[in-house]
C-alpha cells in the first residue's frame, strides 16, 4: 500500500518581487534661487515610512545629510516628492499631493540620493558613493533624470544606464516662473511604470501512486506552473511528498486501540503492528473507528472501513474483549485489507 501526500497547497504563489521604494527622478529646477527643485520616488506595494529617509551627498562627500520620511506614513503604489519648495513645484508640475517639502533637495546637478529603511539599509541609489558627479555620466546640472521604466531598487549598486537624462543646461529659462512653458512640458515627472509582479502558481494536476508488485520506480505525480514567472528551486520553497508505506515489499498492517477512551483512542497505520507509526485520534460515531474524512485522508475507501452493527463495543473500554485489533493488508502493495467482525475475528 502507498500513499502520497503532497506537501503545497493547490495554488503555490510565489512573488518576485515584494514592496520597494524607487528613486524615480528629479529636477535641477530653472526657477529664482533654484526654487522647485524636486525628487521623485515611486512606492511599489506598500511600505509604512516610519524611521525611513532620503540621504544627500553633496559633492562626493558622503551621505552625511537626511531627510526624514516619517511624515509620509503608509504609501500604497503611489508617487511621493520632497521639494525644496511645495508652491512653485506645484504650480509647475500640478501635484499637489504626497510632497514633503525640505530645504535639503538642493542638488545642483552634481550630488547623489538613496533611500535607507527603518534599518538603514540602502534600499535605492541614484549617483555613486564619494563621487562629484560633475563630468560623469549622471552629471545633470540645469537639467533632469528619469528612472527607466521596469527597473527596481538597486540596493545601493548604481548604474547610468538605468536613467535616461536630459541635455545639460536644457531647463534654463524654461518654467512659468520664468515666463516660459510649464516645466511639465518638458520633465514628465509621475511616469515612470514598475515592473510587473510575476508569480508562479503550481497545480497538482495528476497524480500515480501504487504499482503492482513491488516496483515503486514508476510511481509519479505532476504539477503545472499556470503563473506568469518561473518557480525557482531553492529560492521558493522546497516541494517533497510524504510516503507512509512502512515497507514497500511487504503487506503493511493497520493497528486499531480500542480500549481507549473515544476522545483518545489512535490508529497506527502502516506500522507493521510495532507501534510508533501514523497516529491519529478517533472520535467513534456512526460504527466507524474512522470518520469518513479520516478515512479519506489515507486514501481509503469501503476496504479499509473499520465498523461494527453498533458503536457501543468501540466506546470507551471494550466490553468484548478485545484490544488492539489489525487489519492486514492481503498482499504488498494491494490497498486491500482483511475482515473482521465485531468480536475481532478474521
Amino acid at each position: 500500500m502507498k500513499q502520497i501526500t503532497l506537501f503545497i497547497a493547490l495554488v503555490f504563489s510565489t512573488f518576485v518581487f515584494a514592496q520597494q521604494a524607487l528613486i524615480t527622478g528629479y529636477v535641477d529646477s530653472p526657477c529664482p534661487s533654484a526654487n522647485g527643485r524636486v525628487l521623485e520616488i515611486y512606492v511599489d506595494g506598500t511600505i509604512d515610512f516610519t524611521g525611513w529617509a532620503v540621504q544627500r551627498q553633496s559633492n562626493g562627500n558622503g551621505f552625511t545629510t537626511n531627510i526624514d520620511l516619517s511624515s509620509f506614513a503608509t504609501i500604497s503604489d503611489a508617487f511621493i516628492y520632497i521639494t525644496n519648495n511645495e508652491a512653485i513645484f506645484t504650480g509647475e508640475f500640478g501635484i499637489s499631493t504626497n510632497i514633503l517639502e525640505n530645504s535639503n533637495i538642493n542638488s545642483n546637478g552634481d550630488d547623489a540620493f538613496q533611500i535607507i529603511d527603518n534599518n538603514s539599509i540602502v534600499i535605492d541609489r541614484f549617483g555613486e558613493d564619494g563621487v562629484d558627479g560633475t563630468g560623469t555620466a549622471w552629471e545633470h546640472e540645469d537639467s533632469y533624470y528619469l528612472r527607466n521604466d521596469l527597473s527596481n531598487a538597486n540596493g545601493g549598486n548604481f548604474d547610468p544606464v538605468n536613467w535616461t537624462f536630459g541635455t545639460l543646461q536644457v531647463l534654463d529659462g524654461q518654467g512659468t516662473c520664468n515666463g516660459g512653458p510649464a516645466l511639465s512640458t518638458i520633465v514628465a515627472l509621475g511616469s515612470f511604470q514598475p515592473a510587473v509582479t510575476s508569480t508562479s502558481d503550481l497545480i497538482i494536476t495528476e497524480i500515480f501512486s501504487g504499482q503492482a508488485g513491488t516496483d515503486l520506480t514508476a510511481d509519479w505525480f505532476e504539477i503545472e506552473n499556470v503563473g506568469t514567472g518561473a518557480w525557482v528551486s531553492g529560492v521558493d520553497g522546497d516541494l517533497y511528498y510524504d510516503d507512509e508505506s512502512a515497507d514497500p515489499t511487504t503487506a503493511d498492517i493497520w493497528m486499531f486501540d480500542l480500549t481507549a477512551a473515544s476522545t483518545t483512542g489512535s490508529v497506527y497505520f502502516a506500522n507493521n503492528g510495532t507501534g510508533g507509526g501514523k497516529t491519529v485520534a478517533l472520535s467513534y460515531s456512526a460504527g466507524f473507528a474512522l470518520k469518513p474524512a479520516q478515512l479519506f485522508d489515507r486514501q481509503c475507501v469501503d476496504n479499509c472501513v473499520l465498523s461494527v452493527d453498533s458503536a457501543s463495543p468501540l466506546v470507551g473500554t471494550s466490553t468484548s474483549g478485545f484490544s488492539n485489533v489489525t487489519m492486514t493488508e492481503s498482499g504488498p502493495n494491494t490497498g486491500v485489507f482483511e475482515s473482521w467482525d465485531s468480536e475481532g475475528v478474521s
